[in-house]
């Protein structure tokens, strides 16, 4: 049987048997854990929105591509590794809002056509320009060498 009537039974055999009372797809609740290959669920065309929360992923989550023509939310997420946030595009409204990240957090190439609420800096931090992005630095403090001396360092002498 050819791949795309294949995907076109699945489609019909979802679509009869697991849409619930409102109306809608509901693929909730499917626990792939005892799958050792990867899972994918992309290329998807849908006429109205597209929920994806909750998910549990032991390895990396890729999302990438999206062209949303409403509104993007992607708030609390927890991100072991880096989180990357690249080239979207949204015509609606992006939100992104509390996402812990345990590594590094990189948001590049991005084209804002409204207004851009970014991270608020503390009070020892400035924003450094690069060619691609904007990056959080922290201020360097002054400090005298007799201070250094005090403490128990002495600075060494490095224009040889």
């Amino acid at each position: 049987m050819e791949e795309m009537n294949k995907k076109q039974l699945i489609k019909e055999w979802l679509l009869k048997n697991c849409v619930n009372a409102k109306g809608h797809l509901d693929l909730s609740h499917l626990d792939f854990s005892d799958f050792e290959g990867d899972v994918y669920i992309n290329h998807m065309k849908v006429k109205k929105n597209l929920h994806q929360d909750h998910q549990v992923v032991k390895q990396s989550l890729w999302q990438y591509s999206q062209k949303v023509e409403g509104d993007l939310s992607q708030n609390n997420q927890v991100v072991t590794g880096d989180l990357y946030q690249h080239s979207q595009q949204v015509e609606g409204f992006l939100q992104q809002n509390y996402q812990t990240v345990n590594s590094d957090l990189m948001q590049n190439f991005q084209k804002v056509n409204g207004e851009f609420y970014g991270h608020k800096l503390d009070g020892n931090e400035y924003w450094e320009e690069r060619d691609y992005a904007v990056v959080r630095k922290h201020k360097l403090k002054t400090i005298t060498k007799e201070q250094l001396a005090e403490m128990g360092y002495k600075l060494e002498d490095d224009r040889k």
